[in-house]
């Protein structure tokens, strides 16, 4: 039985309006290779992501009203004036206590600090109850605000072909894995678009949780390959499979060529929409760096793997 919080998602996923990529003018480069595993990166490569990314959403206040306004939370305030300036001020708690969050965790072994956005949503609205700019009669969840305001804030759709793709893939048993700069609703809106029938899961079938890694679960984000190291392990002692003879497919040169590459991956760049590909021409750890080929069409994986 569905729990209020998944009907309420999904019905705001229901009225989303379909996006098509944009046209990035670059040219698909590849060749057959052994490819025994295939690591999809989420954000820009499984997804169309209308901001280009999970952290370049923009932060409406509008957006925030009607997630605080559908997840059962008043804002405290007479006239439409006061209640925009609440928001506002519930917004920069939020961008806040992110940027301290981050200082705080930050060192110089862990270069890349992720937040646990739920944990950041719970406490700025702790917050705004104890300054008494909000009130919910039957408490707040941080994780239903906290993914309306995600699936508000940043549109998404399926790449054309996701589904078949991932599909294909795994009848050909070859096991699936996940590296994605990610927060706990990520899994919710892939299961949706995947057609699971448990959307409340962590787990995103047909993808292994062996070789799924998130970056808020380790508040280590990308490009650390930290995330893609935690995958040779398993490849290795579960399927006998090593490094190079794994693909991580993404649309990030550095987040994800370098990344997966220093980790000992095969690389895919994924250079099918203009707002989410990243070249990075200028960054020193990626504008030298090669893909081990480039793909505009999630099916044209079919014509690298060679089994």
């Amino acid at each position: 039985m569905e729990s209020d919080y998944t009907k309420s998602i999904k019905a705001l996923l229901n009225s989303l309006k379909s996006l098509e990529p944009l046209e990035t003018g670059i040219e698909p480069a590849f060749e057959k290779m052994t490819v025994r595993a295939v690591i999809f990166d989420i954000y820009g490569t499984l997804l169309i992501s209308d901001s280009g990314d999970i952290n370049k959403a923009t932060l409406d206040h509008k957006n925030l009203h009607k997630a605080l306004y559908l997840s059962g939370i008043q804002i405290l305030a007479r006239d439409d004036e006061a209640v925009r300036h609440i928001l506002e001020g519930i917004l920069s708690m939020f961008k806040q206590a992110i940027i301290d969050m981050h200082s705080k965790i930050r060192t110089e072994d862990r270069p890349f600090p992720e937040v646990d956005i739920i944990a950041i949503w719970e406490d700025v609205l702790t917050r705004a109850k104890d300054y008494e700019l909000i009130h919910a009669a039957n408490g707040f969840d941080p994780r239903q605000v906290s993914t309306i305001f995600e699936i508000l804030s940043n549109k998404v759709w399926p790449m054309p072909g996701m589904k078949e793709t991932i599909q294909r893939i795994h009848k050909m048993r070859i096991p699936l894995g996940i590296v994605s700069n990610a927060q706990s609703y990520t899994p919710l809106i892939m299961n949706y678009f995947m057609g699971n029938a448990k959307l409340d899961s962590a787990k995103i079938p047909p993808f292994d949780p062996d070789l799924t890694v998130y970056s808020y679960k380790h508040l280590i984000a990308k490009p650390d390959p930290f995330l893609y190291e935690k995958l040779v392990p398993v490849l290795k002692n579960k399927y006998d499979i090593e490094p190079y003879e794994a693909i991580f497919v993404g649309n990030d040169m550095l987040n994800d060529i370098y990344a997966a590459h220093k980790a000992g991956l095969k690389t895919a760049l994924y250079a099918a929409d203009k707002r989410s590909l990243r070249l990075r021409k200028v960054h020193p750890e990626a504008k030298n760096l090669k893909p081990d080929i480039t793909i505009t069409s999630l099916d044209q994986i079919f014509e690298i793997i060679s089994k």
